[in-house]
This record gives structure tokens, sequence and C-alpha cells, in this order.
């Protein structure tokens, strides 16, 4: 369980840098 909740934290971090990169530009 704790393993699932860091990946789905990892992805989440992944995803909101994504959209962070997306909006610099």
């Amino acid at each position: 369980m704790k393993l699932m909740l860091v990946l789905d934290s990892i992805d989440v971090a992944v995803l909101v840098s994504a959209l962070v990169v997306v909006m610099m530009k």
C-alpha cells in the first residue's frame, strides 16, 4: 500500500511538473 502511495505521489509530481513546463512555454 505504501509503495502504491509513493508511486501515486511521484506520478502526480510528474504531471504537475509537466503542466508547469507547458505553462512556462
